[in-house]
């Protein structure tokens, strides 16, 4: 008797530690087999899901609505990214310079590696000649997942890397990243048509951060005025007194500001001049799997409006 007992008790265990490693508490299933990736901002780790989804339990290091100019890492954060099986990073902000310290020993994919960086200083009157040669990855602008043709080289290096990881699901890797493709060149076609034969006016943006995208919208930079040349300092008397001047000369009537910050001085300015405030988030609220493309679809949303 007390052997059945044993046994039945061994059967329960068993199928109960199964169902748990299946079904999630939605009742949606789980592969045993899931790979841990840690992704150092949130619209890279929504990439990744776009493309494998279901197989991976991806984090971001740098939370939504956090700018990873001035982040931190914590101490839980750290532990997180050792037990990782795989580090997907930049290597151009300022939470990379922590990342280097403690995944050497870690299997990691760099994206900046294979895009066509774009010179760029932020708060360059807070660095010496001497500092900005010592920290040469400071004068590349680190923005480079805003930019349209590097998201499709950042998703075909995350789909090659997952593939070398799992060549079982190729099939699915490969079926998501030329959807994620398709979806990218829809929202731009619609963008463009939304636009055509509409002329571009001049316009303000709370932080110089969409190079890469503009670039790839045709969007002149000729005619953009950056608020804060950093996101960590105020304007200086003098270059508030300049945007002042610029928005009087060009009748300028749009500023994009990111959500990411609640910057009183932009909302008085805006009141100030009549300006209309709207968004362009270079950081996205969600890692999921769509909200890459969503978040795309409102800047180029609000993007719109500087034509007329």
């Amino acid at each position: 008797m007390k052997k059945i007992i044993i046994l039945l008790l061994s059967v329960f265990l068993f199928f109960s530690c199964a169902w748990n490693n299946s079904v999630n508490e939605k009742g949606v299933k789980i592969e045993n087999d899931k790979i841990k990736i840690s992704a150092s901002i949130v619209p890279i780790a929504s990439i990744v899901n776009y493309i494998w989804w279901d197989f991976v339990d991806v984090q971001s290091i740098v939370p939504a609505w956090v700018s990873p100019h001035n982040f931190d890492l914590k101490s839980n954060q750290v532990v997180d990214i050792e037990n990782s099986n795989l580090i997907i990073w930049i290597w151009l902000e300022h939470i990379d310079w922590f990342l280097q310290n403690i995944i050497w020993n870690k299997d990691n994919l760099i994206l900046s590696s294979w895009i066509d960086l774009i010179n760029w200083i932020d708060d360059d009157e807070q660095h010496n000649e001497e500092e900005l040669q010592k920290e040469n990855q400071y004068q590349k602008d680190p923005h480079i997942w805003l930019g349209i043709k590097n998201t499709k080289f950042i998703a075909s290096k995350i789909k090659d890397k997952l593939v070398s990881l799992k060549p079982e699901k190729k099939d699915i890797f490969v079926k998501n990243y030329n959807n994620f493709v398709l979806e990218l060149d829809k929202l731009i076609q619609w963008f463009q048509n939304d636009i055509a034969l509409k002329k571009q006016k001049e316009f303000i943006v709370f932080h110089d951060a969409y190079n890469y995208l503009f670039n790839d919208l045709n969007i002149d930079n000729e005619k953009k005025l950056v608020f804060k040349p950093s996101v960590l300092s105020d304007l200086s008397s003098n270059d508030m007194k300049k945007l002042q001047d610029k928005i009087k000369l060009l009748n300028i009537k749009t500023v994009f500001k990111e959500p990411q910050f609640n910057d009183s001085n932009l909302q008085k300015f805006a009141e100030e001049f009549d300006l209309k405030i709207l968004i362009l988030d270079p950081i996205w609220q969600d890692i999921s799997k769509d909200w890459y493309i969503n978040n795309l679809k409102i800047n180029l949303n609000n993007l719109k409006s500087i034509y007329e």
